[in-house]
């Protein structure tokens, strides 16, 4: 059958859920729980359940351009990585996105204007040394990738 963007049927290859203003660059899933996350160059960031209903929408956390992103085994952690900095959103099911952090490579000296986010992953907690400490309600082992080649464990 013949239905347009917007129905609000099942994920599959003539259904999809409406929400980005731009390219969707990343698709993260959370199995367990039936959820969605998608991103954006529209620097959103939306939680769809599985039918492509938008549950929560998280904007004004980056002010450019999403690239990637990534979704922590457990499925409580969101982080996206965009041209200004790394954002970490706590993910629920019920209360949605809620951003907990803004993670840019050194607190010390801010951002470097030429230096863009691209890549971001959550390591698997059997690889995590047990001496690295992050507050309590961050997790441990996020790694973010640059534009100049580095890599850096948060």
């Amino acid at each position: 059958p013949d239905f347009e963007c917007g129905d609000r049927r099942a994920w599959g290859p003539k259904s999809c859920g409406m929400g980005h203003t731009d390219a969707v660059t990343s698709i993260q899933v959370d199995y367990a729980r039936g959820l969605v996350y998608t991103v954006s160059y529209d620097a959103t960031a939306i939680q769809w359940d599985v039918h492509g209903n938008m549950r929560s929408q998280a904007r004004g956390f980056h002010s450019d351009k999403i690239i990637n992103s990534a979704l922590s085994r457990d499925g409580n952690w969101l982080a996206t990585a965009a041209f200004d900095h790394v954002a970490l959103f706590q993910c629920d099911a019920k209360s949605g996105l809620m951003c907990c952090a803004l993670v840019d490579y050194s607190w010390e000296s801010g951002r470097q204007e030429d230096r863009r986010w691209f890549a971001v992953a959550f390591l698997p907690d059997r690889e995590l040394c047990g001496e690295l400490e992050s507050p309590e309600y961050l997790p441990q082992g996020l790694v973010m990738g640059d534009n100049n080649g580095d890599a850096w464990l948060v």
